[in-house]
């Protein structure tokens, strides 16, 4: 049987691995991008919503179906916001694609913690700074819903 395995060298490896990390910086600046615009379009719903009931309220023309259902509207606007904190989730995906974007660059130009070490020695030291990012991402998006739940350490 004919062996159809890549002949990948280490180098290849480490440029799919780089370019993985990169596509990242992309996944999470679209995500963050995502959450805010939740977040602004709930806000808008409880501001636009909760300031209009007074005024249908006084419009007897008006059927109070319409101020409840209004209510209703705002109330889960309100719910959504709190319980799925799309700010804060925005914020830690921005920071995160902000992160992963500064380590891939100090190792593109070798500076900082990058400045003395051998390519091999680089590039490990990139692996675990992304690998700390990662798992502070991953930390950081559970921790919002143990908060909401009271699980929080």
């Amino acid at each position: 049987m004919e062996d159809r395995s890549p002949n990948y060298t280490k180098e290849d490896y480490q440029r799919i691995y780089i370019e993985s990390y990169r596509k990242q910086v992309d996944f999470y600046y679209n995500q963050s991008r995502f959450y805010w615009f939740l977040h602004l379009f709930f806000q808008v719903i409880m501001l636009v919503g909760a300031s209009s009931i007074p005024f249908l309220l006084n419009i007897t023309e008006v059927p109070k179906s319409i101020p409840t259902f209004i209510s209703a509207i705002v109330a889960l606007s309100t719910a959504f916001v709190a319980s799925f904190r799309f700010q804060k989730r925005s914020e830690n995906s921005m920071l995160t694609s902000a992160d992963i974007k500064r380590e891939l660059r100090l190792f593109d130009i070798r500076v900082g913690a990058y400045k003395e070490l051998s390519s091999e020695q680089a590039f490990e030291h990139l692996m675990n700074q992304l690998d700390d990012i990662s798992k502070r991402q991953y930390r950081n998006a559970f921790s919002f819903s143990r908060a909401k739940s009271g699980q929080d350490e």
